[in-house]
């Protein structure tokens, strides 16, 4: 029994060390909760663990905000009406019937017989044609049918007698679709190969690859390389900041990057795990800007209150269960374990490192390398990997290898995209490039492609193990900061 209280009181201190010196994640995080419990209430047990008394009153607000804006209409069968519908995306996707057009938005309003619902996330298919409608307007839609495909999510099936009768305009959604297809219809003449040319246009239009290449990187475990999300706007930032940093005044690159980046976001379009990524290098340039100090947990903090307040639905997205578990899982436990790994992976400092020889300088390079990536791999790994069985019931240990090498190669395509514009005579050496990258992926060694999984994983094990490693986390950060501070 002392041994449990002390063991409690330790995590408490932590814990509480922890809110204080990171508030605005803890504020972010409670939102989160209180959305998550108006889905399922067992969510507020973690609440009851993590947070004070006062803090409850966020956790209350992000419970009444979810069902206020997205009550959940109790739909058995499909049921027909007429809707207002803003449009928000528009992307065209191939199926084995030919290439259709899938328009994504909400349903402001919907009027059957008997009753009317709002807010409605829903999708429409269509063939592309030359009078379709454009996204340029909200739209009035009569003589539709609603189907339901899973809570929160649903489809409009239209028919032959369905009209469309444009309201006020707006969305940029048909300004995006047609600059996609620019981009679609610029790569495609400029690259020949047919997996190049799949690859590119999903990194340059932010939509997904096909299904065969999709299905080759989730298989060694680099899907999340397809989405657009914190790393690509990273890597560009990063890009853009090396070019201008020695040519212009801090302050004006840092505005400059800001608007770049911003024109990115509203070219690729607000899906979770962009809205977080631009959310968090907004917050972080920013900051910059002001000359003001600022914590990469409560700029993750601030990016989830926004993206939240937002569209509270973006927890139900895999993109954003997986982006927001890796940047946390990296800000909490990169350091901690980085200097575990030193014990593997001693690091070296400059003078010694100079007194090697070369073979010995090589040796420690590299050593530098493998600890970061390993620290960078399982500080990822132990806030995804419960996301990962809940929704696939499997884990590929062949994505550690590959995680060690490959993004750091990936990550320079994305730029190299950028200097084809201005230099195409760059082109044959990229397209080269990223088809080797293609080969490693294809040809992975197919023995070691096993999986580790279950045949379920319930809800509830799945939010106890991350409630584990974030508690475990916590500790370990603040262990971890203590020793820098004594220092």
């Amino acid at each position: 029994m002392a041994f449990l209280n002390r063991f409690c009181t330790q995590y408490a201190g932590a814990l509480a060390h922890f809110w204080n010196k990171y508030p605005a994640l803890q504020y972010g995080l409670a939102f989160l909760i209180g959305i998550c419990a108006s889905f399922y209430l067992t969510y507020l047990l973690l609440a009851a663990f993590l947070f004070k008394r006062l803090t409850w009153i966020v956790v209350s607000l992000g419970y009444v905000y979810s069902l206020f804006l997205y009550p959940d209409p109790q739909l058995v069968d499909d049921v027909s009406g007429t809707g207002v519908f803003h449009i928000r995306e528009i992307k065209r996707t191939h199926t084995s019937f030919g290439s259709l057009l899938v328009y994504r938005g909400m349903l402001l309003t919907f009027h059957t017989r008997y009753d009317t619902f709002h807010r409605l996330n829903c999708q429409i298919r269509m063939k592309s044609t030359q009078h379709r409608p454009l996204g340029t307007h909200d739209y009035l839609i009569s003589n539709v049918c609603l189907h339901k495909e899973h809570p929160h999510f649903f489809t409009l099936k239209t028919e032959k007698n369905t009209t469309w009768t444009p309201l006020k305009a707006a969305s940029f959604a048909e300004w995006r679709f047609r600059a996609k297809e620019k981009m679609r219809s610029w790569t495609h003449k400029r690259f020949q190969d047919r997996a190049v040319q799949h690859l590119i246009t999903g990194l340059i239009t932010g939509q997904k690859a096909s299904r065969a290449q999709l299905s080759q990187f989730e298989q060694v475990g680099l899907s999340h390389l397809l989405v657009i999300s914190g790393f690509h706007f990273a890597v560009l930032t990063g890009f853009l900041t090396f070019l201008l940093r020695s040519f212009v005044p801090r302050k004006l690159f840092v505005c400059i990057v800001m608007c770049w980046m911003s024109l990115y976001f509203l070219y690729i379009g607000e899906t979770a795990s962009t809205a977080r990524a631009w959310i968090g290098i907004m917050t972080y340039l920013m900051g910059g800007l002001l000359d003001r100090q600022h914590s990469s947990l409560n700029t993750l903090g601030v990016s989830l209150l926004i993206g939240l307040a937002s569209n509270p639905m973006i927890v139900l997205d895999l993109g954003f269960q997986l982006s927001f578990s890796a940047t946390f899982g990296i800000l909490l436990l990169y350091l901690p374990v980085e200097k575990w790994l030193c014990q593997l992976f001693p690091k070296r400092t400059l003078a010694v490192l100079k007194q090697l020889t070369l073979i010995d300088q090589c040796g420690s390079l590299l050593s530098a390398y493998l600890r970061k990536m390993l620290s960078l791999n399982l500080s990822v790994l132990s806030f995804t990997l419960p996301v990962v069985l809940f929704h696939f019931h499997r884990f590929t240990p062949l994505c550690l290898f590959y995680n060690l090498f490959f993004p750091p190669l990936f990550s320079l395509v994305i730029p190299s995209l950028i200097l084809v514009f201005f230099l195409p005579f760059l082109l044959p050496i990229v397209e080269s490039y990223t088809h080797l990258l293609l080969r490693l992926v294809i040809y992975a060694p197919k023995k070691l492609m096993f999986s580790l999984g279950c045949s379920s994983c319930p809800q509830a094990i799945a939010c106890g193990v991350f409630f584990i490693s974030f508690l475990w986390g916590v500790h370990l950060h603040f262990r971890h900061s203590t020793v820098v501070k004594s220092e």
